[in-house]
């Protein structure tokens, strides 16, 4: 049986279309992302954006979920830090019309000290999203409700 498989050359057919089929679904593509580098005399923040590669597949999704991770390694050597809670997870992302409704769970609102307000959070979202310029607006939404900023 092992012969004939050989002689059919399907064996080499299939090894084919399986790794041609893994180098689809990994296809990644680079985008800015934003992280806050402090200034530590005033207590600032400054966004700075850093190309970054990003799985295509559920991309959007993708850039959120690696900004809410925290800092590139780039982004680390030059001071950035994570102003994101820990535990702060993407619930949902859908795009209509070049409005993004980005939804979080409600560990997006815990304060902390750069960022008491929420202002450089929903920067980063806003940018990090728009930054590809097929995003017109974002809808932030806590929790299903939407954040009033």
């Amino acid at each position: 049986m092992k012969s004939s498989l050989q002689q059919s050359e399907m064996v080499e057919f299939v090894t084919s279309y399986l790794e041609n089929r893994t180098n689809e679904s990994s296809t990644t593509r680079f985008t800015d992302l934003y992280f806050p580098i402090p200034n530590l005399k005033d207590g600032s923040l400054t966004l700075n954006s850093y190309q970054t590669k990003i799985d295509s597949s559920l991309y959007r999704h993708n850039k959120i979920e690696r900004v809410l991770k925290g800092p590139t390694k780039e982004a680390l050597s030059e001071g950035a830090i994570n102003i994101f809670s820990v535990n702060t997870t993407l619930i949902g992302l859908t795009v209509s019309q070049q409005v993004a409704y980005i939804n979080f769970s409600k560990e997006f609102l815990e304060k902390n000290q750069w960022d008491e307000d929420l202002t450089y959070r929903i920067k980063i979202i806003n940018e990090t999203l728009k930054s590809d310029n097929d995003i017109k607006k974002v809808i932030i939404l806590v929790e299903k409700e939407v954040l009033d900023y």
